[in-house]
């Protein structure tokens, strides 16, 4: 089923399903729905509405009729409370070519991080907000990429090298050259510090 199987009709759906109040991380793709209260709550995991100031708009207003605009402020959004989507620019793409190719290489991310590349996704649609729940579903899935994302590259703090042997119980001894030549460009070095 593509992406943008299913065209709006008048009446949006606001009614949110049973699993609106799902935690960001228990979100998977075949989830996204385009459901107005359900991308509204995904957002609002990430701090989307905390860093968008509306001028007289809700939430629910914003989803009800997404813009392109609204799309770029929401993924600038997300980028600055994730890192996701990386190599996505943060200025407004003015002509229209440059707006389709901001759409695109936002699903492009997405579609890799979560392994949709399959899905039909039409680019134009989002950029005509000729298909709305498609617009919100494409928000759902960037949502639940972004936290893919930071979940797969966390990782723990680093240690210094004391608070390491410390924990390990094990002396540590000062770094000594080697005896023998002090530098040999082909010998290869035991320490790694990555």
């Amino acid at each position: 089923r593509g992406l943008g199987a299913a065209k709006d009709q008048d009446k949006e759906e606001s009614a949110p399903p049973e699993d609106c109040g799902r935690s960001l991380s228990d979100w998977l793709p075949e989830h996204a729905d385009g459901d107005v209260a359900s991308t509204r709550q995904l957002l609002s995991q990430l701090g989307v509405w905390e860093q968008m100031a509306a001028a007289g708009n809700t939430p629910d207003d914003m989803l009800n009729r997404p813009t392109t605009r609204f799309l770029h402020r929401v993924v600038v959004a997300i980028k600055h409370a994730t890192g996701y989507p990386a190599g996505v620019l943060e200025d407004w793409p003015g002509p229209a070519d440059a707006k389709l190719e901001f759409v695109q290489q936002v699903w492009d991310g997405i579609a890799i991080t979560l392994g949709l590349q399959d899905m039909e996704f039409k680019a134009s649609e989002v950029l005509r907000c000729t298909n709305r729940k498609q617009t919100r579903r494409l928000l759902q899935l960037l949502a639940i990429a972004a936290a893919k994302e930071r979940r797969d590259w966390k990782r723990p703090p680093r240690r210094s090298p004391s608070q390491t042997a410390a924990k390990l119980d094990l002396p540590l001894a000062p770094l000594q050259a080697p005896p023998g030549p002090q530098h040999n460009e082909d010998a290869a070095t035991s320490i790694c510090w990555h």
